[in-house]
């Protein structure tokens, strides 16, 4: 029985995001949507809508959740170490395939509120890093260098790379971008080999 529920709720909530997606490519202002259109695009009721969220604020901020969460679970994945229990990497190719194949979608969401949809991306990407770096025992200075300083460079180099290719009206190949972020991300300091490990090609 619980499980029949969760799976309606998820269907629910999944609809819900598809219909605010919809209507932000349309017409692109969050404040003008109602919550009674919302959900009759999502094909529920306004008393649906509630069940889920308190208002429209607390929609937004799970549905910006959401687009986030589909991205890191479409390109991180957990390496195998002889020497480290499994550790997270991220897939520089599927990141990008996955913006682009959601580009307009994620481009929506963040013009209702870049700020907040950064910050949410940022720290779930900064988890990651902190969860790769705990594993490899990677030292919290390297060649005088704060790791938290390292870690916050990449983080935020990727967040202004990714986000600059997005507004692109044509935007290069989801290789192509792999492999130029790569190369001038790398950080070029003794010591910092194993810290670039956590951003992968392909």
């Amino acid at each position: 029985m619980a499980t029949e529920i969760d799976r309606r709720t998820l269907k629910t909530r999944g609809q819900l995001y598809q219909a605010l997606l919809k209507l932000l490519n349309q017409t692109h202002d969050f404040d003008q949507l109602t919550v009674a259109l919302i959900a009759q695009t999502a094909g529920v009721t306004r008393s649906t809508f509630y069940l889920h969220y308190p208002d429209k604020a607390a929609f937004l901020t799970a549905a910006i959740d959401t687009a986030s969460k589909g991205l890191f679970d479409a390109c991180v994945t957990y390496t195998y170490s002889d020497q480290y229990a499994d550790y997270p990497v991220f897939n520089l190719q599927r990141a990008f395939f996955y913006l682009s194949q959601h580009r307009l979608d994620l481009l929506a969401l963040i013009n209702v509120d870049r700020e907040r949809f950064l910050a949410g991306f940022k720290r779930l990407l900064m988890g990651y890093i902190d969860e790769f770096t705990q594993i490899n025992a990677i030292p919290d200075t390297i060649n005088h260098l704060p790791l938290e300083m390292l870690t916050r460079f990449l983080s935020t180099n990727f967040i202004d790379f990714a986000w600059q290719w997005a507004i692109l009206e044509d935007p290069e190949s989801p290789m192509a971008l792999a492999q130029l972020f790569k190369e001038i991300s790398m950080l070029h300091i003794p010591g910092a080999d194993s810290l670039n490990g956590f951003f992968i090609g392909e």
